[in-house]
């Protein structure tokens, strides 16, 4: 079984060590919810948000393994350079292994969109390579919406599907379960088996629909 614990908030940023935004690990460390001051909120929330749902499943019985954190940010940072932005980036790997206490959590670094923040996307490449148990996942090709910042509906599903095959050459090996549906609607949403698996890119009217059990 997989659990996703979800943390979000848009228009977010790391900011930098003077400048401090939502996602910085210094001042998210000692953050006080009661103030609801910007700086380090979104990483104090995340560590709480992952304890808690940690929390719920042990109370369930269940056990459990941290299998490694998809991470999807930076247009907020664009205006900071390259070198920065990886720098940033490089020390928040750090900070979230250190406190969920797991040094090597793979870590995966998902591209903003292609049609703006090369500087960001040049930030996210060069920080996975660089870090030890990271990488990199590419938006090449992904469809994006009318505002040209996000993904639609289907470059997101393309995009989970990217991100579920990277993590899984992280973890024990997998075999996959390979179901067809045919869809009704050429867009979402639509009816069809369920296979209990991860959506794939899907295309007209025709979709492949992931599973995965280990081996």
């Amino acid at each position: 079984k997989v659990a996703v614990i979800k943390y979000s908030q848009g228009a977010t940023s790391l900011g930098t060590a003077a400048a401090p935004g939502a996602w910085d690990p210094a001042t998210g460390r000692t953050y006080n919810l009661a103030t609801f001051a910007n700086a380090g909120h979104c990483y104090a929330g995340l560590l709480q948000l992952v304890g808690q749902g940690l929390q719920q499943l042990a109370a369930q019985g269940d056990t459990y393994e941290l299998r490694g954190m998809l991470w999807h940010q930076g247009e907020s940072d664009s205006g900071l350079s390259t070198a920065a932005y990886k720098d940033r980036l490089k020390e928040f790997i750090t900070a979230i292994r250190a406190d969920l206490g797991q040094p090597d959590l793979p870590f995966l670094v998902g591209e903003l969109i292609q049609s703006s923040y090369a500087t960001t996307r040049a930030a996210q490449q060069q920080a996975a390579a660089e870090t030890p148990n990271a990488a990199f996942i590419s938006s090449v090709a992904l469809k994006g919406d009318s505002t040209t910042i996000h993904f639609d509906t289907l470059g997101q599903l393309d995009f989970g599907r990217r991100y579920a095959e990277r993590m899984l050459e992280f973890g024990p090996r997998m075999r996959r379960t390979i179901g067809h549906w045919r869809l009704d609607e050429p867009t979402l949403p639509w009816t069809g088996s369920n296979y209990g698996g991860i959506l794939d890119s899907v295309s007209g009217t025709e979709g492949v629909l992931y599973g995965y059990t280990q081996t």
